[in-house]
C-alpha cells in the first residue's frame, strides 16, 4: 500500500497559495479540503475510497455540487477520481502539490538560482547591531518620548476615558 510522504499544513498553505491564481467556486474549495481532510485520516494513503454520503455530510452540500466541485478539481489536475460499478465508493488520489514545488526549487537548484557570495555577505549584514530607541519604559515608571503618543493620549483622556493620575 502505497503513501503520500506530504505534510498536512504545507497541502493546505499551497493550495491557498495556489488559488491566488486560480480562482475556483467554494463548492470545491470545500470538497478539496474535505478529501485532504480524509486522505490524512486514512494515513495518507496514495488511494483511498470514500462514500459520497460521507462527503455530503462533512461538507453540507447536496451530491449534485459535489459532483460538479468533484469535476472542477480533476480539471484543475487536483486530484483523480476513479468511479465503480454499483454502489461502491469511488476510489481519491489527491495529486500533492509539495511535489510540485519541489521539482520547481530542484530545477531552480540546477540553474544555479542562488549566490553563495551575496547570501554570506547579507548574513554578515544582517549580524550586525540594530540601534533601538531607549526611550520607553515600561510597568509603572512609563516615560514616553514620542509627541504623536502624547497627543494621542492626552485625546483620548479628554474625549473617551478620563484617567486619574498623571501619565504624559
Amino acid at each position: 500500500m502505497e503513501r503520500l510522504n506530504i505534510k498536512y499544513i504545507d497541502q493546505i498553505n499551497a493550495f491557498h497559495g495556489w488559488l491566488l491564481t486560480n480562482p475556483v467556486p467554494a463548492s470545491a474549495r470545500i470538497v478539496w479540503f474535505s478529501l485532504i481532510h480524509f486522505c490524512n485520516k486514512t494515513g495518507w494513503k496514495a488511494e483511498f475510497n470514500l462514500a459520497m454520503s460521507v462527503l455530503e455530510t462533512d461538507t453540507g452540500l447536496s451530491r449534485r455540487t459535489i459532483e460538479r466541485a468533484r469535476s472542477i478539481l480533476q480539471e484543475s489536475g487536483l486530484i483523480h477520481v476513479k468511479a465503480r460499478a454499483g454502489n461502491q465508493s469511488p476510489i481519491y488520489k489527491i495529486i500533492p502539490f509539495v511535489r510540485q514545488y519541489d521539482a520547481q526549487s530542484d530545477a531552480q537548484s540546477a540553474t544555479g538560482g542562488h549566490d553563495d557570495a551575496q547570501s554570506d555577505a547579507q548574513s554578515v549584514a544582517q549580524s550586525d547591531h540594530i540601534p533601538r530607541h531607549k526611550d520607553i519604559k515600561t510597568k509603572d515608571n512609563r516615560v514616553y518620548d514620542d509627541v504623536g503618543y502624547k497627543e494621542v493620549l492626552k485625546a483620548y483622556r479628554k474625549n473617551i476615558y478620563p484617567c486619574p493620575g498623571r501619565w504624559i
